[in-house]
């Protein structure tokens, strides 16, 4: 879709094939294939082999998937930082076509703070104070994208919620990039941090600095 094409499943190609095929194979009275008779009429539609929704945040209809030349640079000036290899072999490309850089922290699950993730985020702005980076007025930026974590893992959970309230924005999950490619709008992968997050009672709460929103639609 980045790259101004239609995704389809292989059902598609199956329609292609039966209109691009003869309507009968008898010599003497041949009838011509759909294609032959009328190719632009009988082109399938694309948008009615769109693949099933996944678990994507917000259900949009068939209009959004249509092919969109702009989205080339959706993701022009923004830098996604990832913790799981998975996730960013899964997202470099897109996020690399759509302009953006996609980094990999070398996370080591249940050993690395709140401090050194925050650090590298800091230095990766350029910014010294957290509170340079929290000014989501900008159009581009950084934006961290969670990991995949266990619901029992305590310590996933609070480093979650501790880096998001040390840069006072929401991290964002995999499957909130789709919607932000179909709108063709990035800001919406920078999030105000919610007020209503829960913290840890391990996770001392920073001073709150004051966010502007911007809107995803």
């Amino acid at each position: 879709m980045i790259d101004g094409k239609y995704v389809v499943t292989t059902a598609f190609v199956d329609a292609v094939v039966q209109a691009a095929s003869a309507q009968n194979s008898d010599a003497d009275n041949y009838i011509p294939s759909l294609f032959e008779l009328d190719f632009d009429t009988h082109w399938p539609n694309e948008l009615e082999y769109l693949p099933p929704a996944g678990q994507e945040p917000v259900p949009r209809s068939k209009d959004f998937f249509r092919p969109k030349e702009e989205r080339r640079e959706i993701f022009s000036g923004h830098t996604f930082i990832f913790c799981d290899e998975g996730q960013i072999e899964n997202l470099r490309g897109p996020i690399t076509t759509g302009g953006g850089k996609a980094l990999l922290y070398n996370l080591i699950w249940g050993q690395t703070t709140v401090e050194e993730f925050v650090q590298y985020v800091r230095n990766i702005t350029g910014k010294k104070g957290i509170g340079q980076f929290e000014d989501q007025s900008d159009s581009e930026g950084i934006v961290v994208v969670r990991f995949t974590q266990p619901e029992t893992d305590e310590w996933a959970r609070d480093f979650v919620q501790g880096v998001d309230l040390a840069l006072n924005q929401r991290s964002v999950n995999q499957n909130e990039f789709l919607d932000a490619i179909l709108i063709n709008d990035a800001r919406c992968l920078r999030k105000e941090l919610e007020e209503d997050i829960e913290v840890s009672s391990s996770i001392p709460a920073p001073s709150k600095i004051g966010t502007v929103k911007i809107p995803c639609t």
